[in-house]
């Protein structure tokens, strides 16, 4: 996925991340966002509603890559 490193570029490592922010990012509908959340593939940064780090939407993404790709030892570079 060439457009990875292009994405990391928008996203802040410290920043904070809602539910609309990262379906914004990934093109995905809200609902999934959600359910990324609620099965634990993408870790919540506060307790009381979902939203991540910039570093943590960036992880998830390189792992969900890497499950798509069966590359469990390649690394995608960020900026």
């Amino acid at each position: 996925m060439n457009s990875v490193p292009n994405l990391f570029n928008n996203i802040i490592d410290d920043a904070l991340y809602t539910v609309n922010d990262i379906s914004e990012l990934l093109k995905v509908s809200t609902e999934t966002v959600r359910r990324w959340f609620r099965s634990g593939s993408l870790i919540s940064s506060t307790p009381y509603h979902f939203s991540a780090t910039g570093a943590d939407v960036k992880d998830f993404i390189v792992r969900r890559q890497h499950r798509r790709t069966g590359d469990t030892n390649a690394a995608v570079e960020g900026p």
